[in-house]
């Protein structure tokens, strides 16, 4: 009986119903106060929604039972990351990886944090690993998908998505993926339907509000051409990034002293307005933006107690 409860909460955290997750492994938690796996589960479920201080409290209690099982270890690297380390979270993928060289999430949670690193290479190659070991699985396929989506591979992107939704139409990241594919498309409609999908299945999801924000962003009138520059700029590394803004900023000063040089002074003043204005357009935006989206975010009250 406690194996079905233990598989039922697996389910519900792999479809990001995690409130439901918790309530079932805390019920087997009572039965079992030692048992790694339900503990390690717990923090696992706890941390997807932003709970750190429990989770980390039920991962040190399954680490002291198993310190050296691969998939403990890997919540210990998501729970590490949470803290913005990157070198001790990839450690503990190394450590896991080690232990168990086909655990399909560690080589995940490895891409991840070569994104956050911007290495592309490194990522798509772990990634690949993923899928070769997991061709059916709608994490490799959704990570496969976020990745062509982040580099702009907007075809690939909806293919890898359709089939994420077909392995597991009910899971909140396929969802996540698929509202913010078809938000680039411009479709806002399809993409606000799987933005409240994925919040059905876990009301706290940051993501799915962040996605119902851009939304918002995409179609009002100030932010609309903002967040259309943004998600195209998006798609850059931090260096090909900082080369397009370089460039810009030379070929708008390029093209006032050509259009001065040829005795369009006004035309040329008009040039220096622009990209003052659209300077100061992009500074203002920001905020904005980040106050609509903390607005979304504060309409949610969020259960942080354990």
């Amino acid at each position: 009986m406690d194996d079905y409860r233990f598989e039922q909460a697996y389910r519900d955290y792999q479809n990001g119903r995690y409130p439901q997750a918790i309530d079932v492994l805390k019920e087997l938690l009572t039965h079992d106060p030692n048992h790694a796996g339900y503990h390690g589960l717990l923090a696992a479920s706890l941390l997807a929604q932003k709970r750190l201080y429990a989770a980390e409290y039920e991962i040190g209690i399954a680490l002291q039972q198993e310190p050296h099982n691969p998939y403990l270890l890997l919540i210990k690297a998501r729970i590490t990351l949470f803290n913005n380390a990157l070198t001790n979270a990839m450690a503990c993928c190394d450590d896991a990886l080690r232990i168990n060289p086909e655990l399909v999430d560690a080589l995940l949670l490895k891409g991840d944090l070569y994104n956050l690193m911007d290495k592309r290479e490194q990522q798509l190659s772990c990634i690949q690993q993923a899928l070769a070991l997991d061709p059916d699985s709608v994490k490799t396929l959704t990570a496969m998908g976020e990745y062509y989506h982040a580099t702009g591979q907007m075809e690939q992107a909806l293919a890898t998505a359709q089939s994420a939704l077909a392995a597991s139409p009910e899971n909140a990241d396929a969802n996540i993926l698929m509202g913010n594919i078809q938000l680039a498309r411009g479709n806002s409609e399809e993409a606000s339907d799987h933005a409240r999908f994925a919040i059905l299945q876990n009301p706290e999801s940051r993501e799915a509000l962040t996605l119902l924000s851009n939304i918002k962003a995409r179609s009002n009138w100030f932010l609309g051409l903002w967040w259309r520059l943004n998600s195209k700029m998006s798609t850059l590394s931090n260096l090909q990034t900082g080369l397009v803004l370089i460039i810009a900023y030379l070929v708008f000063n390029l093209l006032s002293l050509i259009l001065r040089d040829f005795g369009f002074v006004q035309v040329s003043r008009v040039v220096s307005f622009a990209w003052m204005a659209l300077a100061i357009y992009s500074w203002v935006a920001l905020p904005i933006y980040y106050k609509q989206l903390k607005k979304e975010l504060e309409k949610f009250q969020f259960n942080r107690d354990y």
